[in-house]
């Protein structure tokens, strides 16, 4: 992905107790994240409070086995009014 969408995104890998095993933020491993999932979806997205868009889906097991219950999470941050303004030459 160009860098400039790699400085704003965050991959995540969440083991069944929503702890976060793997990331490409070494200083989020190891804790637990919130993800918001109510309906025990097996995929989804959401913005949080800080605006950034999270993305979800848990992964899945195999013919009999039902998997670790993990989660791949992508988050990413958007860009605000300013930024889109300033980028697309808008006052």
């Amino acid at each position: 992905m160009p860098p400039q969408v790699g400085e704003k995104t965050e991959v995540l890998l969440l083991d069944g107790a929503l702890r976060v095993i793997a990331s490409s933020n070494p200083a989020r491993r190891y804790t637990h994240f919130a993800l918001s999932n109510p309906d025990q979806a097996m995929r989804g997205s959401y913005y949080d409070h800080s605006g950034s868009i999270v993305a979800f889906a848990r992964t899945l097991g195999y013919e009999d086995y039902d998997g670790l219950g993990w989660y791949g999470v992508i988050i990413q941050q958007t860009e605000n009014e300013d930024a889109i303004r300033a980028r697309l030459g808008i006052r």
